[in-house]
């Protein structure tokens, strides 16, 4: 039978939360030399690194949910603007300002689909989802006190970058009105009803589509409102802005996000993507002027592929380090590696804030998650942990020998032998859904023959594969896990 225990503790350091600096040199681009308000996650600390951009904070103002505070307070994951000078993707930050997305009590949690209810609004967490206060969904009960923070889908609902267990569950809700009744002050947020009569702004002029923060208190299902700001991250006219987003409306060349709309022109640059994948739901940040006519002119659209839970080039990986980083790159397994800005890191062995590359040495056990585009490897997250035996690959059939019975994961040379375990699980290619499910309930697994096994894997085939650690490939397999498509997925 399968190792549940084994299973588990890969569980435990996947849903772990991120932190740590970069640690290596960016790429020249952006827009030199000028002021730039950004809005984005945070991806790493030391300085503060937000799309692309690594701002220094030493003379920073620092403002969590209106209130000034230092930069110790930011936390990897946060969604934050940036007011600062920017110079080749290095920049110097005046202000920063955070407001949860959402705060209050947890209403509903469905654990196999990764959705969560807070304000009655649907929260969406995934791979990525920096965890803070708890390891992992299972572990949340209905009333605790979250604070998220993300971005806004097509649907309203919300794709969280950050969760955070709190004890101030105050309700705090940002979005966009809609049904609004001037004549008793209510309106919604989404499914959530709001009661402005009670707030000192009621005589300003509220309208629907208008985004505002919220801030209140429970009274049955309405959340009574005591202050109401306005656009609060209203973008300066004339001005380089960096914006990350859902693409909410796509309309020829001009495109929705954040609320802003985005012109893409001719020179318009593209990362990681065409002018043609730029369609509803997907994540991508831009960098540009705002106009006068409140239009973003798109000069550089990046892709953020590695929010795409549903890619069949996704790998996740946790072994030894057998060669120190050069550069931007690691090298495991015989493949390289490449790090960047929106790398999350996390130093589970040393509990390091400001982990980084250079820290790194020969023998650290490492998570690693990454997704293959442009003819390599782009890391996502990389997590440093404690020692431990296991190694474990989760990766698509790149290649497969049903005679010889070997296969390649991600050009990952695998054999087996006549002790090597075969299973089937009804777990989904995406390991956001697998983590939640085995949250949920053991892994329940069906035991193949080696013969029916790879009969039925073929290129493309989601395999985790379960070996002793300390291999280079070709790696032996002590187990081989096919991951069987459910009906729904995240």
């Amino acid at each position: 039978m399968i190792k549940y225990a084994k299973i588990g503790l890969i569980l435990t350091w996947m849903l772990g939360g991120c932190s740590g600096e970069l640690g290596f040199e960016l790429v020249d681009g952006g827009i030199g030399g000028t002021g730039m308000t950004s809005i984005g996650e945070i991806t790493g600390f030391g300085s503060v690194y937000v799309n692309g951009v690594r701002y220094n904070t030493d003379t920073s103002d620092v403002f969590i949910n209106d209130e000034r505070t230092g930069v110790d307070q930011l936390a990897l994951g946060m969604v934050v603007k940036i007011e600062g000078e920017v110079d080749n993707n290095q920049g110097v930050a005046k202000r920063i300002t955070y407001d949860d997305h959402i705060r209050g009590p947890l209403s509903d949690l469905q654990l196999e689909q990764g959705r969560l209810t807070v304000l009655n609004q649907t929260v969406w967490r995934n791979d990525l989802t920096v965890l803070a206060g708890f390891n992992g969904l299972s572990q949340l009960r209905l009333g605790d006190g979250l604070a998220i923070s993300g971005f806004a889908m097509v649907d309203g609902s919300l794709q969280a970058s950050r969760i955070s267990l709190v004890n101030d569950d105050a309700p705090l809700l940002r979005g966009v009105l809609h049904d609004y009744n001037p004549h008793n002050h209510t309106a919604f947020i989404g499914k959530q009803q709001v009661d402005l009569s009670h707030s000192a702004l009621i005589n300003a002029p509220l309208a629907d589509g208008e985004t505002v923060v919220l801030r209140g208190r429970l009274h049955g299902q309405h959340l009574q409102v005591d202050s109401v700001q306005t656009n609060p991250w209203q973008l300066p006219v004339g001005q380089a802005v960096n914006i990350k987003g859902l693409v909410s409306a796509v309309s020829f060349n001009q495109f929705v996000l954040n609320g802003v709309s985005v012109q893409q022109q001719r020179a318009t640059g593209y990362g990681l993507g065409t002018a043609n994948e730029v369609q509803q739901g997907v994540l991508l940040s831009v960098q540009g002027q705002m106009g006068h006519d409140n239009i973003l002119y798109a000069e550089e659209i990046r892709f953020d592929r590695g929010h795409d839970a549903h890619r069949l080039s996704a790998l996740h990986l946790q072994t030894r380090l057998t060669h120190l980083p050069q550069g931007q790159h690691i090298e495991l397994l015989g493949q390289n590696f490449k790090v960047d800005f929106n790398t999350l890191f996390q130093d589970n062995a040393q509990q390091q804030r400001d982990f980084n590359l250079s820290q790194l040495a020969v023998n650290d056990t490492l998570l690693l998650q990454a997704f293959f585009e442009q003819n390599q490897w782009h890391v996502t997250r990389l997590q440093r942990l404690p020692t431990d035996s296991l190694f474990y690959l989760l990766a698509p059939v790149t290649q497969t020998d049903g005679t010889r019975q070997r296969l390649h994961l991600a050009s990952i040379a695998v054999e087996t032998d006549a002790q090597t375990l075969y299973f089937i699980s009804n777990l989904p290619p995406n390991l956001g859904g697998w983590m939640q499910q085995n949250e949920k309930k053991p892994i329940e697994n069906k035991i193949l023959s080696a013969d029916v096994f790879f009969a039925q894997i073929q290129v493309a085939t989601p395999v985790l594969l379960i070996a002793p650690t300390g291999q280079q490939p070709p790696i032996l397999a002590q187990q081989l896990i096919l991951l069987e498509h459910p009906a729904h997925g995240l």
